[in-house]
């Protein structure tokens, strides 16, 4: 009898373990960057801050066009799937060209100088 209660704990505990597995699959469909009002808190608030004298190109991997941020300007990128752990962010310059390719982590704060870029994930620890 205690047998078959260890066998049965251990057989449901593995198809629980077998379904969180495979159920956790990040979707880029819930990427915006507009805040919607059901977000009190949104699992993922990335800031990028364009410091630089110029206009850079933001590119988000759900969207082929860029958002354009101007000088002195900043755009957030939020999500709010609990999966959605890292994001790939691509910034361009005015010609297109890439500067900066990375995943950051879901609250970082990306801070474009004229030479420089900061990635500051202080917030994700």
């Amino acid at each position: 009898m205690m047998k078959q209660k260890l066998a049965l704990g251990l057989l449901a505990s593995a198809f629980l373990a077998a379904s969180t597995a495979f159920a956790a699959t990040p979707s880029f469909d819930s990427i915006t960057t507009t805040l919607k009002a059901n977000m009190m808190h949104p699992l993922m608030d990335i800031t990028v801050i364009n410091a630089s004298s110029n206009t850079i190109n933001l590119y988000l991997p759900n969207n082929n066009r860029p958002i354009n941020i101007m000088t002195g300007a900043y755009q957030h990128i939020y999500s709010d799937d609990p999966y959605l752990i890292t994001l790939p962010i691509k910034l361009t310059n005015v010609y297109n060209q890439s500067i900066y390719e990375y995943s950051v982590c879901r609250e970082a704060i990306i801070t474009v100088y004229n030479n420089v870029i900061t990635t500051d994930n202080d917030l994700c620890n």
